[in-house]
């Protein structure tokens, strides 16, 4: 990613149900109003479970991009499953 283009919106969707197609919503709207929009899907990444172990250790190579995304984009929409009891 171009550090110095800046990605309006980062819509991310942690789970690819009901959340993916909110994400989408979330994108397509915000297209609509012409900004700039990155839509990722968590999970389409193999990423690595944390664990305080972890914490000691470097960053694993698969959360370098994502911390790229995350970093390029001026705003963020988070899409994540709610549990209620």
């Amino acid at each position: 990613m171009n550090s110095a283009v800046k990605t309006d919106l980062l819509v991310i969707a942690a789970s690819n149900g009901e959340n993916l197609k909110l994400a989408q919503r979330f994108a397509e709207k915000a297209r609509e109003l012409n900004q700039t929009v990155v839509l990722l899907d968590l999970t389409t990444i193999d990423l690595p479970l944390f664990t305080p172990r972890m914490q000691s250790q470097a960053t694993p190579d698969a959360v370098h991009p994502l911390q790229q995304q995350l970093m390029g984009a001026r705003r963020w929409v988070i899409c994540a499953p709610n549990t209620t009891a």
